[in-house]
Order: structure tokens, then C-alpha cells, then sequence
């Protein structure tokens, strides 16, 4: 069964291969970005109540350098996935081009290829979650 649409190049089985395992790692970096910013928010919801539980040992505010970790570590994460979908997406130009198919096949190209207005979308999520939580410690103390 012949599961290919219009949009995958040429009839080349190691064209048609490479072109779905590039699609597959744009797939995984999307999914995985979605991932890291869920991942961030449930581990910026737990330093609220460590905060509380440690609160005879330490004030909350020194739970504080925690959540900047979390939220610097998921941001170089959420970069680094755009870096890998943005090769992913080289590839399949290349591949489009090598087998020269027509741009009505393709479609029209986006104004914003390497989807960098999603990647700011998430780092403000991930930077407004890392202020709501430290904010949430601020004000325990």
C-alpha cells in the first residue's frame, strides 16, 4: 500500500526514504518542543510546594536559581530543536530540488521557514512561567 502523497518527490525509493525521514524529525522536533514547555511549566509548578516543604530549612527565594535552570535549560532545549527541524527542513528543500518538482506541487513557501515566530512564542511561555513562579516564591517569604 502506497501510503506517498503528491508532495513527496520523485518515484526514487532512497529520495522518497530520505524525504520521510526528514518530515518524521520536523514531526519529532514539534512534538518534542511541545513537550519541553509542558515539561518546564509542571517543574516550575513543583518548586512551589518543595518551597513550602523546605521553608524551615531555606526562604523560598533561594528556590529561585532552581527556576531559572529549568527555564534556561528548556529555552537552549527549545533552540536546539529548531536548529534540528531547520536542517530537517534543508534536507527536504535539497530533495524537492533534486527531483524537480513543481512549486503548485510543493505549495507556497512560508514567510517564516524555520518557524522562528513559534520558537519566540514558546521562550515567552517558558520566560512567563519562570516570572510567575518566582514571583510565587517572592511573595512566601
Amino acid at each position: 500500500m502506497d501510503t506517498a502523497d503528491s508532495r513527496q518527490p520523485g518515484q526514487d525509493p532512497r529520495q522518497r526514504t530520505l524525504y520521510e525521514l526528514a518530515h518524521s524529525d520536523i514531526r519529532w522536533a514539534k512534538e518534542q518542543s511541545v513537550h519541553a514547555v509542558y515539561w518546564s511549566f509542571l517543574l516550575f509548578a513543583a518548586l512551589i510546594p518543595l518551597a513550602k516543604l523546605l521553608i524551615s530549612f531555606l526562604r523560598p527565594p533561594a528556590i529561585i536559581p532552581v527556576a531559572v535552570l529549568v527555564g534556561v535549560l528548556a529555552v537552549i532545549y527549545l533552540l536546539d530543536l529548531n536548529q534540528f527541524a531547520a536542517g530537517s527542513r534543508r534536507r527536504i528543500e535539497k530533495l524537492q530540488k533534486l527531483a524537480n518538482l513543481d512549486s503548485d506541487l510543493i505549495g507556497p513557501q512560508r514567510s517564516d521557514p524555520d518557524h522562528a515566530a513559534y520558537l519566540v512564542a514558546q521562550t515567552i511561555a517558558v520566560v512567563l512561567g519562570l516570572a510567575a513562579v518566582s514571583a510565587a516564591l517572592l511573595n512566601m517569604s
